[in-house]
């Protein structure tokens, strides 16, 4: 069995303890987390120092976007992608993501301006 989890801050805890109650009974080949909160993720590994060394897959969003942010979207790469996944397009999750396509402030106002630009938000889609 493989598995990924994708968690915004204290879903980390959540998922992670469900994992290891999941190994004790059933043999997981593979294991990752997405993890979008670098605040949370920095507190729950001071009290879980055993996590980052247990060999699970890790995908940072911040460190996806500051990858993102040193490059250009290379449009045929999305395009293959995106004929190979087919329906939905990928643009979709962009849309579907309120930190990407909404302002900075979102959480408290309706924010409609977006942080990035349509560039950045390609490049963050191909990244």
């Amino acid at each position: 069995m493989r598995i990924l989890f994708t968690t915004q801050s204290s879903g980390l805890k959540l998922f992670y303890n469900m994992l290891l109650s999941l190994e004790q009974k059933v043999k997981i080949d593979a294991a990752g987390f997405y993890v979008a909160d670098s605040g949370y993720y920095e507190r729950f590994t001071a009290k879980n120092r055993d996590f980052p060394g247990r060999g699970y897959l890790l995908l940072k969003e911040w460190d996806i976007i500051s990858e993102a942010g040193r490059k250009t979207a290379d449009i045929q790469v999305l395009r293959q992608y995106e004929k190979n996944i087919g329906q939905p397009y990928l643009w979709n999750a962009v849309v579907a993501d309120r930190r990407i396509c909404q302002g900075k402030n979102y959480r408290l106002t309706q924010d409609y301006k977006p942080r990035y630009s349509h560039e950045e938000m390609l490049s963050i889609l191909e990244t």
